[in-house]
């Protein structure tokens, strides 16, 4: 298991947008750095712990080398947690090569109309 203490920033568009689909559910949602999340010093960004569910969400910044955080999201994977990347979607090809043959989903994200975030359906490195 993670152990991280819990930010409580919520003001990254991806990571609120997918903490409400959870949160509708019934889940419990909580959030920490993507550094704390896979081990990595310096990487920026949030992950989203749904413990109950045995999710987590690394939300991927722009200009983060996927490859940076595969060993990490590995080792997420193998303490038995469902890992998903969101990616933007300009990202993708990056992503997909960064993370191949990692136990992780890859799941683009897109600005949406009136300050929406979309998300597309989940794709394996």
């Amino acid at each position: 298991m993670v152990m991280a203490a819990p930010t409580v920033t919520n003001t990254h568009p991806v990571a609120v947008a997918s903490a409400a689909s959870y949160t509708r559910r019934g889940y419990t949602v909580v959030e920490t750095s993507l550094s704390a999340a896979v081990g990595v010093d310096g990487i920026p960004g949030p992950t989203l712990l749904i413990a109950d569910a045995g999710i987590a969400e690394c939300v991927l910044e722009d200009r983060v080398d996927p490859e940076l955080m595969a060993s990490g999201i590995q080792a997420l994977a193998s303490e038995g947690w469902e890992v998903t990347v969101l990616v933007p979607a300009a990202r993708m090809g990056a992503a997909h090569w960064g993370l191949r043959g990692v136990s992780a989903s890859l799941q683009a994200w897109w600005p949406g109309p009136s300050e929406s975030i979309q998300f597309g359906a989940p794709q394996v490195p």
